[in-house]
């Protein structure tokens, strides 16, 4: 398995439990729980006050919770003896693992993101949120975020202007905008829900992507009653804010409601496992995954190659 997390939770160790069957070829795709328990002991991580058997009731109930919220897509199922992985549901197996690979940043400080390497990650994951989006809201999306790909122009204003065209929604004050490559304005993804008649006022999200640790810091980016998304287009309606992540929100629900005031609707890994779940992906951006996925693979398996059971 990986190197345990210094994090006890259940979802860290659920997570811990994920990426260890992605990324450890002696497991085979089944983890026994008596393996579990030997490394919860071999690496210390139990406790006078919180014992091994504790942490894999924890576990198997978080498990069995995410299976509840994914669906049959789900690619772990929970048995008796251990936990095995489903080799049915390959398109769907890329994006799990991709969230679950992609999320491992927040946990371990050697796989974090430096010079430059979050960029295709960022990018695949942006991809990705507006499916999702499109799928959740039964409308249109694309991914706005810098650095911008075609259809998209890249100059800040035409990038707008293009919002425009395809949402019907009309240009705002367009005396404040500065053109540039790089700016979004805290904008990566926008969805639609358009009316036949192909007139403005409909329901429109604007979502964030933040693939970090530090997203909360990305909070209120948008923020509407300020920010710069109130002024660039003259919506007729008061656009729906979303926060999209890798990981699994893990605080309570008063931190959830705390957050969501802030950033809008929070998208985390099992909401966008689950609004993807029935959704065929362009090939070509499976294709991307399932590289970057191996490619992430093969990085975890070196630096985590001292825990790794087969190497």
């Amino acid at each position: 398995m990986l190197q345990a997390p210094s994090d006890t939770r259940s979802n860290a160790m659920a997570t811990w439990v994920e990426a260890s069957l992605i990324i450890d070829q002696g497991l085979e795709g089944f983890l026994p729980y008596s393996i579990f328990l030997e490394e919860i002991d071999s690496q210390n991580l139990s406790s006078a006050d919180l014992e091994s058997e504790t942490l894999l009731s924890d576990l198997k109930r978080t498990l069995v919770r995410r299976q509840s919220i994914v669906g049959d897509v789900y690619p772990l199922r929970i048995g008796k003896t251990g936990i095995s992985t489903n080799s049915t549901q390959e398109s769907t197996h890329h994006v799990h693992d991709f969230l679950v690979l992609l999320s491992l940043a927040w946990t371990y400080d050697d796989l974090s993101y430096k010079n430059g390497a979050a960029s295709t990650p960022s990018e695949l994951f942006e991809e990705l949120v507006a499916h999702a989006m499109a799928s959740y809201i039964g409308g249109r999306s694309f991914r706005f975020g810098a650095p911008r790909r075609a259809p998209v122009p890249v100059p800040f204003r035409a990038a707008v202007e293009y919002v425009s065209s395809e949402t019907a929604e009309m240009l705002g004050n367009v005396e404040d905008f500065v053109d540039g490559h790089e700016k979004d304005d805290g904008l990566d993804v926008i969805a639609w829900k358009p009316f036949p008649d192909n007139m403005p006022g409909q329901l429109v999200t604007l979502t964030q992507c933040a693939i970090g640790r530090n997203w909360k810091d990305k909070l209120g980016d948008l923020a509407f009653e300020e920010g710069a998304w109130q002024t660039r287009l003259a919506l007729l309606t008061k656009p729906t804010r979303a926060m999209a992540i890798p990981g699994i929100y893990d605080s309570d629900r008063t931190s959830w409601h705390t957050d969501s005031k802030r950033a809008g609707m929070i998208l985390d890994r099992l909401r966008l496992e689950f609004l993807l779940k029935d959704i065929k992906l362009p090939n070509e951006l499976n294709s991307s995954l399932k590289n970057w996925n191996a490619s992430r693979v093969s990085e975890v398996r070196l630096k985590q190659r001292d825990y790794l059971t087969s190497f």
